[in-house]
């Protein structure tokens, strides 16, 4: 659900147009153990993953319609 929410004020749709030509991937994720934020990318990318990790953390997207 978090996935779909997006963050701060992107949606997801509005992430993957802003991510479109980077190789970047950012998954938060809860389990019944642990928690955190699982992410890939390339080299040149890499500054775009932790910014996008940083997001997830700091302003996870609260998108009621989503609910």
């Amino acid at each position: 659900m978090i996935l779909e929410c997006g963050v701060a004020d992107y949606s997801s749709s509005d992430l993957n147009k802003l991510l479109a030509g980077k190789n970047v991937s950012v998954s938060p994720y809860i389990d019944a153990y642990f928690e955190g934020i699982s992410g890939s990318s390339t080299p040149k990318d890499i500054e775009s993953m932790f910014q996008l990790s940083y997001l997830y953390f700091t302003q996870p997207r609260k998108d009621s319609a989503m609910f």
